[in-house]
């Protein structure tokens, strides 16, 4: 049977196993209207049922889910406890190999996935739901508590993205402005996600050239005087010297927490990553630290 990817499923109603997004995946209703299942109305707001939902779930017999989350194993075996569904779910796949993939089985016309969990909301509005790759689906009970602008596609949750230092060397921050990781102090110790593998990368530089105002602002607090480009503003100015200034890209934030916060170092770089890897910095004896009142932003989500 020809299938096609749901960005949400039955597991939305109780384990929240979907679409992984940051705020600036938001689409439109009318981006995501393709019908899931053809001639009924149990899936939608005005017609939903409960019970006919986890029947047509149980009547398929299974679900395959692919996620960048390293929970989504738990996640799966809670979600088939209760609803007798044999449910597969891989975590630690990037969005490159997500993206890839999926292109190959539509193309194959061979879909093996049910559930993709990813960042990047750009090639989801812009390719995967115009072509009907994929359909974007909201759990009609919980519409309701939904905002319009992080239902298409479904927003789970922002994962903050914050500035980190070895806590261990530097008692605080050896940076509170954004600025002076352009600086040759810091050249070639700046670590980050290899945008072309983790597209979210892209979300943070777009973001800080939407925030132009605020980074000449961080400069002028900085140097005291008013910043001289030739770009479009100066979140663009910021953009080029940091890469001018040879960060070092990784494949995961995992990599950039450990370049960071591994212990021993006496020179250790900062970088930006994820603020889940905090969470299990003292398990993973990494010493991770990062400020809140870094200029003029610590990170993103």
């Amino acid at each position: 049977m020809k299938r096609k990817v749901v960005y949400s499923s039955l597991a939305m109603l109780i384990i929240a196993l979907v679409l992984l997004l940051p705020l600036t995946a938001a689409g439109t209703k009318e981006q995501a209207k393709e019908p899931q299942f053809e001639g009924e109305v149990f899936w939608t707001v005005e017609g939903y049922d409960y019970d006919k939902l986890v029947a047509a779930a149980q009547a398929e017999g299974s679900l395959v889910a692919r996620w960048q989350s390293g929970r989504a194993p738990q996640a799966a075996q809670a979600f088939e406890a209760k609803y007798g569904i044999k449910t597969v779910a891989s975590p630690r796949f990037d969005d490159s190999e997500n993206i890839e993939r999926l292109r190959r089985e539509v193309q194959a016309g061979n879909i093996q996935v049910d559930i993709l969990g990813m960042d990047d909301g750009a090639i989801i509005l812009s390719e995967f739901i115009p072509k009907g790759m994929v359909v974007s689906w909201t759990p009609p009970d919980l519409a309701k508590d939904i905002a319009d602008a992080e239902e298409y596609p479904q927003v789970v949750y922002w994962q903050p993205c914050v500035i980190g230092y070895n806590s261990a060397i530097y008692s605080e921050s050896p940076i509170k402005n954004l600025w002076e990781l352009t600086e040759e102090k810091w050249r070639g110790k700046f670590v980050t996600c290899d945008p072309q593998i983790q597209p979210y990368m892209w979300h943070f530089f777009a973001a800080v050239i939407d925030h132009g105002d605020e980074f000449a602002q961080a400069y002028q607090d900085l140097y005291g005087k008013k910043l001289e480009t030739k770009y479009e503003n100066a979140g663009w100015e910021w953009v080029a010297q940091l890469f001018a200034n040879n960060p070092i890209a990784v494949e995961h934030d995992t990599e950039v927490a450990k370049a960071i916060g591994s212990p021993g170092q006496t020179n250790p770089p900062i970088g930006i990553h994820t603020l889940t890897r905090h969470r299990d910095a003292k398990e993973q004896n990494l010493h991770l630290g990062f400020d809140p009142n870094v200029k003029p932003a610590v990170g993103f989500a």
